[in-house]
């Protein structure tokens, strides 16, 4: 009976051994997935800029919708431009890296307003940048305002999202645009 005793108690004891290593392992199980979590949060950053878009190229796109007024002539757009400015976390642009491209344009002769479906390149010297797609809206007098989203990260911003707005002002007759953005971005790899 005491051999049976000893055995039992052994028995418990080592359950007891096992027991205590398993809800050792759990919390350190527990413990890295809070950290591997932790480091996989991105961090979400203000994005603001000053910036002035001119033509690089002499190719243009018709945009759909009426002719421009007192004419019969659709209204062309410069599909090749190049943005100049400074933004936050990216510093000074790089020009030759940061193209704005003019993928649609549609005029409302009636209302005044030109959609322009841009496809925007903010981009530093060091390959630091994000892309963006959306809608600018454009007053033949000149105010404009768009919304975009990021479509695309570069260097530290690299799997990055986010939402970005424009306000500014066309010159019509040179194809310059002036524009400030705001908005926040993601910033996964920091």
């Amino acid at each position: 009976m005491r051999n049976v005793k000893l055995f039992l108690a052994g028995f418990v004891i080592l359950f007891a051994i096992i027991g205590c290593e398993k809800d050792e392992v759990v919390e350190d199980a527990v413990y890295m997935k809070a950290s591997l979590k932790k480091s996989l949060e991105m961090k979400t950053v203000p994005f603001k800029g000053n910036f002035i878009s001119s033509p690089s190229a002499q190719d243009f796109i018709a945009c759909t919708g009426d002719n421009v007024p007192g004419t019969n002539e659709p209204l062309f757009a410069v599909i090749s431009n190049k943005v100049e400015g400074n933004a936050t976390h990216l510093g000074v642009l790089d020009y030759m890296k940061s193209p704005l491209i003019v993928e649609a344009c549609d005029l409302d002769a009636q209302t005044g307003i030109l959609s322009v479906t841009l496809n925007i390149t903010f981009k530093n010297k060091k390959g630091d940048g994000i892309r963006i797609l959306g809608v600018s809206n454009i007053s033949l007098a000149g105010p404009a305002s768009g919304s975009y989203e990021v479509v695309e990260g570069f260097g530290k911003f690299e799997g990055a999202t986010g939402a970005i707005s424009t306000t500014g002002f066309f010159n019509g007759n040179t194809g310059v645009a002036e524009f400030r953005a705001e908005g926040s971005v993601t910033q996964p790899n920091r």
